[in-house]
């Protein structure tokens, strides 16, 4: 019975308690000396969490049926869960490299991320993805295939030179 997403992020520690040891004691800003200061503190048996998850992308299907991603953050406050969905701009392209990584095609939204311009086939995948990982000790440039599906989350480098998060699927 409870083995929902909700009941999930119930059972997880919220992220604050990993680094509360570290932080002054204080209420309000005001240091709290150890023996309390002669304030009447009560217990609050029902404490927030706080951000129980924050930033995951997820897919979404639209009132119009139509699909995207979008960024979601969970909060408890006050004992209830506030659930925040937030619509993402997400662009797909789909490159086939060789087992060297030499680029054959592209499709999608390459233009959208590198510029049709920057894509020939026979570059280096490393030009539009520079972290892309390789067989170390080898001098053919072999793809470590399973170091990319062990990462999955890369950088690719647009035609202006800016860094953007890209998620890697290996297809057959």
């Amino acid at each position: 019975m409870r083995n929902g997403v909700t009941a999930k992020l119930l059972a997880k520690p919220p992220a604050r308690d990993t680094y509360q040891s570290r932080r002054s004691k204080t209420e309000n800003g005001v240091r709290i000396p150890p023996n309390g200061g002669g304030l009447d503190h009560k217990t609050n048996t029902n404490k927030s969490r706080g951000v129980l998850l924050c930033g995951d992308v997820v897919p979404i299907q639209k009132m119009n049926g139509a699909t995207g991603s979008a960024s979601l953050w969970v909060k408890e406050k006050g004992g209830n869960l506030i659930w925040v969905l937030e619509e993402i701009a997400e662009d797909v392209a789909f490159i086939t490299v060789d087992e060297i990584g030499s680029l054959i095609r592209g499709r999608g939204d390459v233009g959208a991320i590198w510029g049709l311009e920057r894509l020939r086939g026979g570059m280096d995948v490393q030009k539009l993805i520079p972290g892309f990982p390789k067989l170390p000790g080898t001098n053919t440039g072999a793809l470590d295939y399973d170091a990319v599906a062990q990462l999955r989350r890369f950088t690719a480098r647009t035609a202006n030179s800016i860094s953007i998060p890209i998620t890697i699927d290996q297809l057959s």
